[in-house]
């Protein structure tokens, strides 16, 4: 389970905001402020097949919970007259895209290196273009719980463990290649992350990393929209309850942030994301 706090604040302006009333009303700059709780549900299968490969699937449940605010640039309440076309008081939840992976480890002294690859599978929900409906003044949805593409996926881990002290370094990419049949292209991803580990006794194991990560634009119908970067710090601890049953919980911390197009796309923050797991190895004894 994962929860993370998001806050996107944009200027809107004349025409591009609601040309139709545009047209005929003076509409002032004003705030778009939104607040989304948002919380994912990953339940993943994983399965070994010998000599250090696995395959897994996940199947994610998202549930986001979103308020809206319309505010004059000296942060008064604003009555829009186009309505919530572009934003609304809401509650999103569906299952979104899949992820299928298969999986190499190999164990050369102390290092533990895994190698992985495979795809997303479109479950998710897709949506209409956004920008084009809202210049026709239509009502839209910017966020989607699925892509409606296949988006390959590789990924590498590496551990290195020396006594109580160790490290740990991992990097993953979604490589969206071609746009679903609504014109949407999701965008490229990249995130990465290193750090020491610390087994402070035999069951438990703390961490703490350095974390970066990149999202190219999205293209709605060939046009490039925002892109995001940011730098952060993440710890957690890994408790081994049984040889069998394992917990672990993070937190994770933006520490700079960065939206290309801010002008048009509004600052995007994501200041904390808190997560915990279980895995349960079955047929294992205790």
């Amino acid at each position: 389970m994962t929860g993370t706090a998001i806050d996107i604040v944009h200027v809107a302006a004349c025409p591009e905001v609601a040309p139709e009333e545009c047209a005929t009303t003076e509409i002032p700059e004003h705030l778009h402020d939104q607040d989304i709780l948002w919380f994912r549900l990953d339940p993943t299968l994983s399965v070994g097949l010998g000599e250090g490969v696995g395959a897994s699937v996940q199947l994610p449940f998202d549930f986001r919970a979103v308020t809206v605010e319309y505010l004059t640039l000296d942060g008064e309440p604003y009555a829009p007259p186009y309505g919530d076309i572009h934003h609304r008081t809401e509650n999103i939840a569906g299952l979104t895209d899949a992820t299928v992976m298969l999986r190499v480890s190999r164990a050369p002294g102390r290092f533990l290196l895994t190698a992985g690859a495979g795809s997303t599978l479109p479950l998710g929900r897709t949506e209409e273009d956004p920008y084009a409906a809202g210049e026709a003044g239509e009502e839209h949805q910017h966020m989607q719980l699925g892509t409606g593409t296949f988006v390959p996926v590789v990924g590498l881990d590496a551990a290195y463990m020396a006594g109580r002290w160790g490290a740990l370094a991992y990097t993953s990419s979604r490589l969206s290649l071609y746009a679903n049949d609504r014109g949407y292209r999701a965008p490229v991803t990249v995130s990465g992350g290193l750090g020491p580990t610390f087994r402070a006794t035999t069951k438990f194991t703390v961490l703490a990393a350095v974390e970066g990560s990149w999202e190219s634009a999205e293209h709605w119908n060939g046009v490039a929209y925002a892109g995001r970067s940011a730098v952060g710090i993440a710890g957690g601890v890994v408790a081994s309850l049984s040889s069998s049953v394992v917990v672990q919980a993070q937190a994770r911390g933006n520490v700079f942030e960065h939206t290309e197009h801010q002008e048009e796309e509004g600052e995007f923050h994501q200041p904390v994301t808190l997560s915990a797991g279980v895995s349960w190895t079955f047929g294992k004894g205790e």
